[in-house]
């Protein structure tokens, strides 16, 4: 089975360089330069802990109740994971960790 149709042209040349067309050279950039290019568009911040694990959570609001600050608290992934972490902690003084209750502690 053949085409009629014709091969794709291919674009011509520009002559100039990568680092003249993008004028970025960071191509030959040594490591340390490299690192420092993506130490400012890659931070440390951890992003936001979601889990489907009710224990989890209940672990962590038991963590909170005994004093701990967790960093980067998990919360739930969907709504039935919220509704059964709060069936869950309904009868105690637990408080979920994710609304960081030791930040408004000091006021």
């Amino acid at each position: 089975m053949s085409s009629d149709r014709a091969p794709p042209e291919r674009p011509e040349p520009s002559g100039e360089t990568p680092d003249e067309s993008t004028g970025d050279d960071e191509i030959d950039a040594s490591p340390e330069r490299r690192r420092d290019v993506l130490s400012e568009v890659i931070t440390m911040e951890p992003g936001t802990r979601r889990t489907a694990n009710v224990e989890m959570l209940v672990i962590e609001a038991e963590l909170v109740a005994d004093g701990h600050e967790p960093d980067n608290p998990a919360i739930p992934v969907d709504t039935e994971t919220g509704e059964a972490f709060r069936d869950r902690i309904e009868d105690t003084d637990l408080v979920p960790a994710w609304t960081r209750p030791w930040e408004g502690a000091d006021e």
